[in-house]
């Protein structure tokens, strides 16, 4: 017979100890929030807040629990994003040194080319910061000239 019930538990502490790392420097609510977050999405395998909801089974109602994940990750500003991005990056495991999501029909969308061009600048500031060396090898999407230009000038 399996016990559920302790891998469930043993999932949570791990979640739990690894979002404790992730949220150095953040309040408490955000910190919780980011903890509730991981762990129900892992467990429901879901990103609907519903679905989230339901697996932290706490006890208050489905509907006030889905209203403070929502306030919550509306509150979550680019200042926290930051701080988690921040201590992500520090945990000196194999991460990725940038992700990001854009769409060409947002507001604030000029290029793809510019999108390129942030990316870069995010990851060779990282890299910048932590004096590693530097070994550019570009794929489709990454044959921009002005990168080029870029890259040579900040190698120096």
């Amino acid at each position: 017979m399996f016990n559920f019930t302790t891998n469930t538990y043993e999932m949570k502490r791990e979640i739990l100890n690894f979002t404790k790392k992730m949220s150095i420097n953040l309040d408490k609510t955000s910190s919780k929030f980011i903890s509730d977050m991981i762990f129900g999405i892992e467990k429901s395998q879901s990103i609907l807040f519903s679905n989230i909801a339901r697996e932290l089974s706490e006890d208050t109602k489905l509907k006030h629990t889905i209203e403070r994940l929502c306030l919550n990750c509306n509150n979550f500003n680019e200042n926290n994003l930051n701080i988690l991005e921040n201590n992500y990056f520090n945990e000196k495991q194999p991460v990725s040194l940038y992700s990001k999501i854009y769409s060409t029909v947002s507001e604030d969308f000029i290029s793809c080319n510019n999108e390129t061009m942030k990316a870069e600048d995010v990851v060779l500031n990282r890299l910048r910061n932590n004096n590693a060396k530097k070994i550019f090898i570009k794929d489709r999407g990454y044959d921009i000239f002005e990168l080029f230009l870029k890259n040579l000038k900040d190698s120096r």
